[in-house]
């Protein structure tokens, strides 16, 4: 098993055993991936 299987099968168990709710857990995963991507283009930005 490698490095990436077992933070895949984490996540998975993650989103599964939180109270919340698979589709709370997927939405906000989401909102921090879309915050993540523009942070970092505003970064790239800044230092052209």
């Amino acid at each position: 098993m490698t490095i990436q299987e077992i933070y895949n099968l984490a996540v998975k168990l993650g989103i599964e055993n939180d109270l919340r709710g698979k589709q709370v857990v997927l939405k906000h995963l989401k909102r921090v991936k879309e915050n993540t991507r523009n942070c970092l283009k505003k970064k790239r930005q800044l230092l052209m």
